[in-house]
């Protein structure tokens, strides 16, 4: 295996599909036969779609992945299955916000989705679980072949604050990078390639904020140094016109800046000081 395959994209939040039978069945309001149904359904959509405009991770399967490395993409919209959370309730701090694996609040708190147990235990059996075996197969594969595993947590952010963040922090704090990382899987030569590396492309750039963290398999999660992980949030103001999902005359070259970080990270796999930071764990 070639070591750029040790690279591993995570891209969980870009897509918008929603099966017709969860999309029926889980979302508010449900659909009803006869004349209501047209006035219903013209309702869901009008507020399906506007939650996805604000919470879709909007182009990030574009803007990250060029064919370098392997990746994997969440095939349904994190409104019906969010596979970035716990899928534990009570391991998830989101969920109290009902934003957990199973969102059933929107981002301004208002209900949008059932308690419905069996449709829940059916999205964790059908998506989450298979979504998390796929990010965990890729690393075994990476690190039998490599020794060593990169994942590369691929996101974008709102431009203004929304109401389920519970930071202090206000919005005209907000970089245009927020790089998150963790104490066991971010080493600090690697944050400070990341960082760097958007500094010298002219970028601001923030350290877990407005989001923190970086996603880890759960059989890798603080027990395998050779599981590194690092996150990178894109603000999306740098590559979507304000207020739209509509890209931006930037688009272009915010895709080949992250291509040529990529292949930084490919080459940062090479180095001697990997080896040194191994030998020491």
């Amino acid at each position: 295996m070639a070591i750029e395959n040790s690279l591993i994209l995570n891209i969980p939040h870009h897509s918008t599909f929603i099966p017709f039978y969860y999309y029926d069945k889980a979302f508010f309001p449900t659909f009803l036969d006869g004349p209501s149904y047209t006035i219903e359904k013209r309702k869901k959509d009008l507020i399906i779609n506007y939650e996805h405009l604000i919470m879709t991770d909007w182009y990030t399967d574009e803007l990250f992945d060029n064919s370098l490395c392997p990746s994997v993409k969440a095939e349904v919209s994190r409104l019906l299955c969010d596979t970035e959370r716990f899928c534990s309730d009570k391991d998830e701090e989101m969920s109290k916000y009902g934003m957990g694996f199973y969102h059933t609040k929107s981002f301004d708190g208002t209900l949008i989705k059932n308690s419905d147990k069996r449709i829940k235990e059916s999205i964790k059996k059908k998506i989450y679980h298979p979504y998390h075996n796929r990010l965990t197969t890729a690393v075994d594969n990476a690190l039998e072949e490599n020794n060593l595993a990169l994942l590369l947590d691929c996101h974008s952010f709102n431009p203004t604050k929304l109401p389920y963040e519970k930071s202090n922090h206000n919005s005209s704090d907000r970089k245009e990078i927020c790089i998150g990382t963790d104490n066991y899987h971010t080493p600090k030569e690697l944050l400070e390639l990341v960082k760097s590396f958007f500094l010298s492309k002219d970028y601001s750039v923030s350290l877990n904020y407005p989001f923190s963290g970086s996603i880890v398999p759960l059989s890798f999660y603080k027990k395998e140094k050779r599981v590194l992980s690092i996150m990178i949030e894109l603000n999306r103001s740098l590559y979507l016109i304000k207020d739209t999902k509509d890209k931006n005359e930037s688009f272009s070259i915010l895709k080949e800046n992250l291509k040529e970080l990529e292949e930084q990270l490919i080459s940062f796999l090479n180095t001697e000081v990997l080896f040194e930071l191994f030998t020491k764990a």
